[in-house]
């Protein structure tokens, strides 16, 4: 019986606009481990039979809060939100299981960095992980989404970020 010891995981949570994926990438890099964020998704579907772009719309709170946002500018004025039908025979619980087994082996085959997709909480017991949430002022926040994002209203990056907060604020930890 082999005493194998636990990888290290890094399991990153963030806000919106805080810079926690650029943190993680640069993390991983420099410590040569995996990188793990949209990944997750692109496996999560192929493993579901659709397309990525199907699964959007079930992400984490504050990566579908963005890709809604996103895609309802890229259809036009926002007279009418468009809602992309949901993939046939898909559901959150599926995507959310899919994701979650999907942390967990990646946490137990190797060392890792993973945004996102609730590794937060996954990997709450995991042995090697050590959970990050990465956190700054708002105003700075505001500023790097409207950099990232290339959104020219203050106004309207300041209500993305506060609708982030409060999402995850009333989202069950």
């Amino acid at each position: 019986m082999s005493s194998r010891q636990p990888t290290i995981v890094l399991a990153i949570s963030r806000q919106l606009g805080s810079g926690g994926s650029y943190i993680g990438k640069a993390v991983a890099r420099r410590l040569r481990l995996t990188y793990a964020d949209r990944e997750i998704l692109e496996q999560a579907a192929r493993l579901l039979g659709v397309e990525d772009r199907d699964l959007a719309g079930f992400e984490e709170r504050v990566s579908s809060l963005w890709m809604q946002v996103a895609r309802v500018f890229s259809m036009g004025p926002p007279e009418g939100l468009y809602m992309p039908p949901r993939p046939p025979g898909v559901d959150e619980s599926d995507v959310f299981e899919v994701e979650s087994r999907i942390v967990r082996e990646i946490a137990e085959r190797e060392d890792a960095v993973i945004v996102g997709r609730g590794a937060f909480y996954l990997l709450r017991h995991h042995q090697g992980a050590i959970r990050i949430f990465v956190h700054a002022p708002e105003t700075w926040r505001v500023e790097r989404v409207m950099q990232i994002y290339d959104i020219h209203d203050e106004a309207e990056a300041r209500a993305l970020v506060e609708r982030s907060d409060a999402s995850a604020r009333s989202s069950p930890r």
